[in-house]
């Protein structure tokens, strides 16, 4: 009779009822079997077959039953996480397992189940023959951390990528997303800009943006900050030192150029000479990209498209951009905005000033900054009604305009 050595594996299962990490159930305890003995007779076997796996939707827990081996005093479950084999049980007498209640709902397990035969565990035959489970819900993808209203553009540049239950690929595939589709952010999860909350064809999942190999397959794409101008009305013609610090977005394109900052001769009627090349200029400019604030868009107007160049007359003046300003960015903004059916349009404050900082030397002693937010719509919708603040100039008076297409 021939005999060989089969060196055993370090199982171990995860299937309690404490849930962490998504849903990854807690180690209870793990063992190492050591080298062992088996006979190699065809008529005998060692390993538990004919699983099969029965799920409660009302308890989510899954039950494991399996044909009885002969001369077996002792059945064990394990499942593969993390790389491991972790072991749940070993001292099963029956020929069936039920897990405990309350599984995360999404999550894929591997699960073995081994037989100890004659004071042996023959672990490579129940590693084998291993079984797959993914614990089913109703609506069972994980909830993002934070939900994204207006969130990035994701570009799918792989030839296909996977929807998933979780932000994890041992959960559960919704369905594949082929190349050159566009999806939007709709949330993410704390500490992981990996993978993204979306929503493909009315089912929603996680999609992972660099593949576990280390290659892309979604390109992100964030909303720009347009066009923002500032305007420097000093007293009396003054040497002035401008910054912008930006702590959720970069920098892009700037004129006159940016040099740590702009050193610019004002004048009172607000014309500007560039020390750095004795260019004259009415504004500085500068934009960005790559914007990572979350707008408030809680409050504002859906204004139809073709009554946009008549609410921006309306609100500027208001706000108090003077007529030549006010000009300026009806320019800029309306060629984008009066050929949408709608536009849901909020002006930002602390979300925008926050995020965008000016520092200015000297010190202005009055500052209006409008940045205008809108989202293009195919329908008009309900929002209340943003309430805006006037703004009177006084001294060395700082105007900026600017916007962003969400």
């Amino acid at each position: 009779m021939q005999i060989k050595k089969l060196l055993a594996v370090v199982m171990s299962l995860c299937m309690t009822a404490g849930v962490v990490s998504y849903g990854a159930p807690v180690i209870t305890q793990s063992i190492t079997a050591q080298a062992v003995d088996v006979e190699d007779n065809a008529n005998i076997t060692t390993f538990p077959t004919n699983i099969k796996v029965e799920y409660s939707e009302k308890y989510h827990q899954v039950r494991f039953t399996w044909d009885k081996v002969e001369g077996a005093d002792r059945y064990g479950i394990a499942v593969y996480l993390a790389g491991k084999w972790k072991i749940q049980t070993q001292n099963i007498t029956d020929t069936t397992y039920t897990s405990p209640k309350n599984l995360t709902t999404g999550k894929t397990y591997k699960v073995a189940v081994a037989a100890r035969v004659n004071g042996t565990w023959d672990v490579t035959s129940a590693i084998n023959n291993a079984v797959t489970v993914t614990v089913r819900g109703n609506n069972s993808y994980v909830k993002p951390d934070k939900e994204t209203k207006y969130g990035a553009e994701l570009y799918v540049i792989a030839n296909e990528i996977t929807l998933y239950l979780g932000p994890d690929t041992s959960y559960g595939k919704v369905t594949t997303i082929p190349a050159q589709t566009m999806l939007t952010e709709l949330g993410v999860m704390n500490n992981n800009d990996n993978w993204v909350f979306t929503e493909y064809k009315g089912q929603y999942g996680w999609v992972q943006i660099v593949n576990d190999y280390g290659k892309q397959q979604i390109s992100v794409f964030f909303p720009s900050v347009d066009k923002p101008v500032i305007y420097l009305y000093p007293e009396k013609e003054t040497d002035v030192h401008v910054e912008v610090k930006l702590t959720e977005a970069d920098l892009a394109t700037t004129y006159p150029k940016y040099n740590n900052g702009w050193d610019v001769v004002a004048k009172p009627d607000g014309s500007l000479v560039n020390k750095a090349d004795g260019s004259h200029h009415r504004y500085l400019f500068w934009d960005a990209v790559n914007c990572r604030t979350e707008f408030d868009l809680s409050k504002g107007f859906c204004v139809a498209g073709s009554d946009t160049e008549s609410f921006l007359k309306e609100k500027l003046s208001y706000m108090g951009l003077t007529e030549d300003e006010m000009n300026e960015f009806i320019v800029y903004w309306l060629p984008r905005m009066e050929h949408n059916k709608y536009n849901l349009i909020s002006f930002q404050s602390d979300k925008y000033t926050d995020s965008a900082k000016l520092n200015i030397t000297p010190t202005p002693d009055s500052m209006l900054r409008v940045f205008m937010t809108y989202v293009p719509l195919e329908e008009a919708v309900d929002i209340e009604p943003q309430e805006l603040s006037t703004f009177e100039r006084k001294g060395f008076t700082v105007v900026e305009w600017g916007g962003s297409e969400i």
